[in-house]
């Protein structure tokens, strides 16, 4: 049950000296987990004979420090760096005693290490993914920061920026701002690796804690659930509420209001942040975002719990913790909070007990339109999280069978959201038609084919989104985002939507609204009609690329996207088409009024 301390440096002068002689009461450990913010902690060592440090060195800046409890599973309590040192008499009285005070930054300093000097930092307009990739194998992360496995991908478009003579933290930052995640660097234990986390630390489920926090006497055991300090505190402010923003962008700015804020609140203008945003329709989607990310006060609790040494590292900055206050407005019951930043004490000059003192922020859900506009293609699906449910039955007007799909919240990059091919499928004169994987070039991730003579009447998939309550919705936007590859016969003007077929026929998108589940009332309906074909050729036919299909004034509780096609005499039906290193294809967003 014992901490260790050890002073690190890398090849070509690598060493590892452990400190023996560290004052635990005045030493604190600091992990931050809040956008990208540098945890500073101290660490007192204490040195008696002037000889302290590798070969005597006092202790050289910017050489590694990592903290160690054996006792607990997993048994880093924090690596960082040492920053500025003060040397002090302190209780020593031989000539050369001291005590050594050092500055620790925690490993979110990485992100400012390398400066971004090449041309590579000279970025086009890509996506989000393609800059994330670009950045985690650029020189100025390799060896710093890796993916174990906590880093999203999105397929959002972001404009074209000149990064040079900047840094990785400040990439990171534009990413963060323009997709509405967070980021952070941590210790990944199963990889020994400072480890990025870029994702939506609101509606993630990643990181869980296994302990909780309750003030509630008849919740604590000491082994799961632990109690807080009395002098924990709820800070609700209003700081942040606003009901106008001003988004500057080059050659001008946007004005963008949310009125049902300042109904509940009061009427304050905010300029918001931008990230060097270039045109008017992304700088209008950033303030819509901007302003429903600040409809409400903003919750920042501040506690302490005390554990045993076994537990120590069980709660880390960047993990979701349950908590529970009975004295707190709105935390009578368990809620999930984030730890924005964890203190690690020793309240005794022993390693068997440590004080956490953390602050934490409620997870606050997804926000219906955070990713809503053409700059936010992608496969995840775009309705709000972890309510996406099929909702069965399903009432189609025309009676006809009905293949359903439940969504699937995680999917790798280099996939489709549909991925599973259909087990159901309708042919009305003949059947049934065969399941495809493939298809031509290979490029058709799943879909139905048949010979000469087979029809296909009706084939519909249905996507359908709980908003748990009625909720009124302006539009929908329906989109298909990657291409498929060049030389293709799909490649051209054929995106979404796909069949090859030898005769005419239809495919259909519409867009349903129901407060039961099984009565649907019809919102959108898009029709597209196969361009009539040559006889004895093939015709290639495709449905929309982009389309925000407006439907003002809806309000349900359940939105549904469908599919819907049909062809005959032979041919092939599919809904997605993928290469393996294209990446995701649609995105369906709900959007509440005036917000795409």
């Amino acid at each position: 049950m014992t901490a260790t301390f050890h002073y690190i440096s890398d090849a070509p002068n690598a060493f590892d000296v452990t400190l023996d002689k560290v004052k635990r009461v005045d030493t604190i450990l600091v992990q931050s987990a809040d956008h990208g913010q540098v945890g500073i902690g101290k660490i007192v060592i204490q040195d008696p004979t002037g000889t302290a440090g590798n070969s005597s060195d006092a202790i050289l800046g910017l050489k590694k420090i990592t903290a160690v409890q054996s006792a607990c599973t997993p048994s880093r309590m924090l690596t960082g760096y040492f920053a500025e040192r003060e040397y002090e008499r302190g209780d020593w009285t031989t000539a050369a005693g001291r005590d050594i005070t050092a500055s620790i930054l925690d490993l979110n300093a990485r992100l400012q290490f390398r400066a971004i000097t090449g041309t590579d930092g000279k970025r086009p307009a890509e996506s989000v993914s393609a800059r994330m990739i670009w950045l985690l194998a650029s020189a100025y992360l390799t060896g710093l920061v890796y993916d174990a496995g906590e880093v999203d991908y999105p397929s959002t478009v972001l404009e074209k920026a000149n990064y040079k003579n900047r840094f990785p933290g400040d990439v990171l930052a534009d990413m963060a701002l323009k997709t509405r995640l967070q980021f952070h660097v941590y210790y990944d234990d199963g990889t020994d690796h400072a480890a990025l986390w870029f994702k939506d630390m609101n509606t993630s489920t990643d990181q869980s804690s296994t302990l909780s926090i309750s003030n509630v006497k008849a919740d604590i055991d000491n082994s799961t659930v632990f109690a807080p300090a009395r002098n924990s505190k709820l800070k609700r402010d209003p700081q942040r509420v606003v009901a106008g923003a001003v988004v500057p962008y080059t050659g001008g700015s946007v004005y963008v209001t949310r009125s049902a804020t300042a109904d509940t609140y009061a009427w304050r203008d905010r300029v918001a942040p931008n990230a060097d945003t270039k045109s008017a329709a992304v700088a209008k989607r950033l303030g819509n975002a901007f302003l429903r990310e600040n409809k409400t006060e903003e919750d920042l609790i501040t506690t302490q719990i005390r554990l045993p040494a076994a537990k120590v590292n069980l709660v880390r900055a960047g993990q979701r913790i349950q908590v529970k206050f009975s004295h707190f407005p709105g935390y009578a019951s368990y809620v999930w909070c984030r730890i924005l930043e964890c203190k690690i004490r020793h309240p005794f000059e022993m390693d068997q007990i440590y004080d956490l003192e953390l602050k934490l922020s409620p997870q606050e859900g997804t926000f219906l339109t955070e990713y809503c506009g053409p700059d936010a293609l992608g496969g995840v699906w775009k309705g709000p999280y972890p309510s996406t449910t099929v909702v069965p039955p399903f009432v189609v007007t025309s009676g006809s069978p009905v293949y359903t799909y439940t969504p699937n919240a995680s999917l790798p990059t280099a996939t489709v959201q549909w991925d599973n091919k259909p087990t159901r499928y309708y042919g009305a004169t003949s059947a049934p038609w065969d399941v495809e994987g493939t298809f031509d070039s290979g490029t058709m991730y799943w879909g139905l084919k048949g010979g000469t003579g087979k029809n296909l009447d009706l084939f519909l998939l249905r996507y359908v989104v709980d908003l748990g309550t009625p909720t009124e919705i302006g539009s929908a936007l329906i989109a298909k985002h990657g291409v498929m590859p060049n030389g293709s016969p799909e490649y051209n003007g054929h995106p979404f939507g796909y069949a090859k077929h030898t005769t005419d026929g239809y495919t259909k998108v519409r867009v349903r609204g129901s407060n039961d589940g099984a009565s649907w009332t019809t919102l959108a309906d898009y029709d597209k009609v196969y361009a009539s074909v040559i006889p004895g050729t093939a015709a290639y036919s495709a449905l929309i690329s982009i389309a925000n299909v407006p439907i003002p004034g809806a309000t349900y509780r359940y939105f549904a996207l469908e599919f819907e096609k049909k062809l005959s005499d032979g041919g092939f039906a599919g809904f997605i088409g993928v290469d393996a290193n294209i990446g995701k294809f649609y995105a369906f967003s709900l959007c509440t009024p005036g917000a795409c």
